[in-house]
């Protein structure tokens, strides 16, 4: 994930980094397990589903509980 869509999504979850806490390289690694959580909710969809043009919100907000 790129270090402006990151800190966007830092700003809207009301994180702020301050005096270097927490640390930037965890939070990276953070942004990477959700995006890999993604990916495989993804393609469990689609393996259940066979193939699709585009994948409903709502998988994913199921999958992560929103």
């Amino acid at each position: 994930m790129n270090n402006r869509n990151l800190a966007k999504f830092l700003d809207q979850a009301g994180l702020h980094v301050h005096a270097g806490y927490p640390q930037p390289d965890a939070i990276q690694k953070f942004a990477e397990l959700i995006i890999k959580e993604c990916q495989k909710s993804a393609n469990q969809y689609i393996s259940d589903c066979g193939e699709v043009n585009s994948l409903p919100e709502t998988v994913f907000n199921k999958h992560f509980g929103v």
